[in-house]
């Protein structure tokens, strides 16, 4: 339905959004958001993303879902939202190694943030959102000191166990440590 009619797609799903029931909005949470970014209508589903959790809809459709908001919000350019919904996919994933690109996307986004959108993202209240800015920090804060930064990513590694090994992470994250020093000629 969505592929051959997006509007009509929009306007069932929209309709049944609007229901009393949890049991019909719920399921279908996800064909909204699908049919809103298919039609571009961005406001009404950056709304949508607002006024819910991520709870709100099936565990089945939880990774389509969050991966759907980044993708929105990458086209918004809004990269704090991007990383807050890439946060959650990596809640959602764990540890997961059968499709990590999505680490590799969450970093990539990190990486663009400034200084004041970290700081607006506030302290994020699960572990893992937190080992990701504290790994931020760290790029940021040892970047051209090789030896630092090992022993950071040593340290950031055991204080953060539920976390992938460094091996496991984005190919930049474990060449941050082989960064050689910047030695300008005087």
């Amino acid at each position: 339905l969505l592929s051959s009619n997006p509007n009509r797609a929009l306007a069932i799903s929209y309709q049944l959004q609007q229901s009393t029931f949890s049991e019909i909005r719920q399921p279908n949470q996800l064909v909204l958001l699908q049919a809103l970014v298919t039609s571009k209508q961005h406001k009404t589903a950056s709304q949508l993303l607002a006024s819910m959790q991520l709870s709100d809809v099936p565990e089945a459709d939880r990774v389509a879902f969050a991966g759907l908001a980044v993708t929105h919000y990458r086209a918004l350019q809004n990269g704090i939202e991007a990383v807050n919904w890439l946060m959650q996919l990596d809640i959602l994933l764990g540890n997961n190694t059968a499709d990590a690109s999505y680490r590799d996307q969450l970093w990539q986004q990190l990486v663009q943030l400034s200084g004041a959108e970290v700081a607006e993202m506030g302290t994020p209240e699960h572990p893992r959102a937190q080992a990701w800015l504290e790994l931020l920090q760290i790029a940021q804060t040892f970047a051209g000191d090789p030896s630092s930064m090992q022993q950071a990513l040593t340290d950031w590694q055991q204080r953060h166990p539920e976390m992938p090994s460094l091996t496991d992470m984005p190919t930049d994250i474990q060449q941050l440590a082989q960064t050689p020093s910047f030695l300008p000629i005087s």
